[in-house]
C-alpha cells in the first residue's frame, strides 16, 4: 500500500463564501450540497495539475486553491507554524 502525503499552507479564509458541490451518491444519483466557509491555500506540488486555473475575483492564481472549511475540518490535520519575530 502506497501512502501519499501532501501539504498545503493556508493563506486566507472567508467564513461567508458559499460553495455548492455535486456528490455522487451510492445509488448512482447526484445530489448537491451547499457549504459556507472556505480556506484559501497554496499547494506544495506545483502548478502542473491542481491549481492551474484557480481564480479569485477574476484574477488567476496558479498554484493556489480553495477548500471548504467543512471538508478541511472533517478530513484534514492542522499544524501551526511558529514564526520568530
Amino acid at each position: 500500500m502506497r501512502i501519499r502525503l501532501a501539504s498545503i499552507v493556508l493563506v486566507g479564509y472567508d467564513d461567508n463564501v458559499e460553495v455548492t458541490v455535486d456528490s455522487l451518491m451510492d445509488d448512482g444519483t447526484t445530489k448537491s450540497f451547499t457549504y459556507r466557509g472556505v480556506y484559501y491555500f497554496k499547494n506544495s506540488w506545483g502548478t502542473d495539475k491542481f491549481g492551474v486555473q484557480f481564480s479569485l475575483n477574476g484574477k488567476v492564481y496558479p498554484g493556489y486553491g480553495m477548500i471548504t472549511q467543512k471538508y478541511a475540518h472533517d478530513f484534514g490535520q492542522f499544524f501551526q507554524m511558529l514564526v520568530k519575530k
